[in-house]
């Protein structure tokens, strides 16, 4: 009986354990549950979230600078660069899309190997997969050099012409033995018998295709534009890779702004440049910059930065995840940028040149042009100068070693460095004998050459002497002696106000220049 007793207990127990054990899995699953969902429900969302929105900045447009008649001194112009999407290039149908590149845009092969690497390493990044950007920039419809240039068609048609893809240089076809040079007209050059390429006028014709340097098969191109500054002859880069966009899948064309300045030289310390922005710059500018942004360096770019930098926008997006979460797919927001604020200066670019035409047989040195009754600064010219277009983004270093070794300083603004007055002071001395009466414009004194004071002599620059002058005729041939004479009358203490009324001793230029000294 009790052996029955035992058997008909036994499913009971176990029926107990299992929903004690159901039970406790049920609150450690309610249990993780509350923490997940309750307690740090937000931070999950957000995970959640970042992981499906990615976020892009869109730069601001900076402001442009005009001269006192509105004529633009300095602009963004828009750049063009390659941009390949690593996802959509995988397997050989990539290698085929990065030949048929370096085939339209004429890349060295060390350079079409470079961006198949380059490629190959992001598609290995973790997570996000970065864009690839080719370095060069391709050519558009104007001068490479002077954006505001356009290219002409050439005249004589299309310019054919042989390219080495591997040491990356250019050949002229050669339709006879002979070559009838480009320069001279009258001049023709034979090809040698063994040869099949001869240099003229620094251009090297081939009969063949053969590069005559490496001896590697030569890929050929037209040319049908000629920039009018310079003569060279270009292709339109950018039209040739639209035109071939149905074969270059995840090959797109990159459009940035970059600043240019259309009078290098001319008024470059007060223009300033741009660099790249710091570390410093950019944790203290509290998101107001991206780590590639550009900020203004000396002059007007650097001390109203804050004004032309404009506001940058964003757009938030839901990731394509067939691209490892990397590109965009569908726009979620768009907050757009704000440009920055124009300028209007009151320098007119017409006197800016008459200045430099005066310093033509000159190093080095400064002037200003103020008008009389407004006080305006109508030109402000500091020489030498700098190429405000080469020390914009990143400086070559042949550059800054020849700006370095200049003897003449291109970098200092010599315009607003503080120097001794010289014999300008003289009208302030003149102005205040006449303001408190110690003088008048018929007041007479005698200058012999020289002034003596506390046992010390200070010679006029006439050392023979201007004689008798009045204080018209002591402004007129600038006589020393006459305004020693007038300055012990007053004093330093009542000179120095007079002073002060004309602005000696403050910093002129404080809206502008932030590092100007006091003058």
């Amino acid at each position: 009986m009790s052996t029955d007793l035992i058997e008909r207990e036994h499913p009971k127990r176990v029926h107990s354990r299992l929903v004690i054990f159901t039970g406790c899995i049920f609150l450690m699953l309610m249990g993780r549950f509350f923490y997940v969902q309750i307690l740090h429900g937000k931070d999950f969302q957000k995970k959640a979230r970042a992981s499906l929105v990615g976020k892009e900045r869109i730069p601001a447009q900076r402001g442009n600078i005009r001269d006192v008649r509105g004529k633009l001194v300095v602009s963004n112009e828009p750049h063009y660069q390659i941009e390949l999407r690593p996802d959509r290039l995988r397997g050989e149908k990539g290698k085929e899309v990065i030949g048929l590149l370096s085939t339209l845009l004429h890349l060295r092969e060390d350079e079409r190997l470079s961006l198949e690497e380059r490629v190959r390493s992001a598609k290995e990044a973790k997570g996000v997969i970065p864009a690839v950007v080719l370095e060069r920039e391709l050519v558009d419809g104007h001068c490479p050099d002077d954006p505001h240039v356009p290219l002409e068609p050439i005249s004589t048609g299309p310019e054919a012409y042989l390219h080495c893809a591997v040491c990356g240089n250019e050949f002229l076809p050669a339709k006879s033995a002979e070559i009838e040079c480009q320069c001279k007209r009258k001049e023709r050059v034979a090809i040698e018998t063994g040869k099949h390429h001869a240099e003229c006028c620094g251009r090297i014709y081939v009969n063949a295709p053969i590069c005559p340097n490496d001896g590697h098969l030569l890929v050929s191109g037209t040319r049908n534009l000629r920039c009018p500054v310079d003569g060279e002859h270009y292709a339109n880069e950018v039209a040739t890779i639209k035109a071939h966009a149905h074969l270059l899948p995840g090959v797109s064309i990159k459009t940035t702004l970059r600043r240019h300045y259309s009078f290098p030289f001319l008024a470059s310390h007060t223009l300033g440049y741009m660099n790249r922005v710091t570390a410093d710059e950019y944790r203290a500018g509290d998101g107001a910059y991206g780590l590639s942004d550009l900020v203004g360096r000396q002059g007007i770019e650097y001390s109203l930065e804050a004004r032309l930098r404009g506001t940058a926008g964003n757009v938030r997006f839901l990731r394509d995840s067939s691209s490892a979460g990397s590109y965009r797919d569908n726009e979620v927001s768009y907050t757009k940028p704000t440009h920055g604020e124009n300028l209007k200066l009151t320098v007119d670019v017409r006197m800016q040149r008459e200045v430099e035409k005066a310093f033509r047989y000159f190093e080095s040195g400064a002037a200003v042009v103020i008008h009389p009754k407004t006080g305006a600064i109508l030109a402000i010219y500091s020489k030498p100068g700098f190429d405000s277009n080469v020390w914009t983004g990143r400086l070559s270093k042949a550059e800054w070693e020849r700006t370095q070794k200049n003897p003449y300083s291109p970098m200092i603004h010599k315009a607003r460095t503080a120097y001794h007055p010289g014999s300008v002071y003289k009208i302030v001395t003149a102005a205040a004998g006449l303001d408190l009466g110690l003088v008048t414009e018929e007041s007479s004194m005698y200058c012999q050459g020289h002034y003596d004071f506390a046992k010390r002599r200070f010679h006029c620059h006439n050392r023979s002497g201007h004689g008798t002058v009045t204080l018209k005729d002591a402004l007129k041939h600038s006589c020393d002696v006459y305004f020693y004479e007038v300055a012990r009358r007053l004093g330093v203490d009542r000179l120095s106000v007079t002073a002060k009324k004309f602005g000696l001793g403050q910093k002129v230029f404080k809206d502008i220049f932030d590092n100007e000294k006091k003058g």
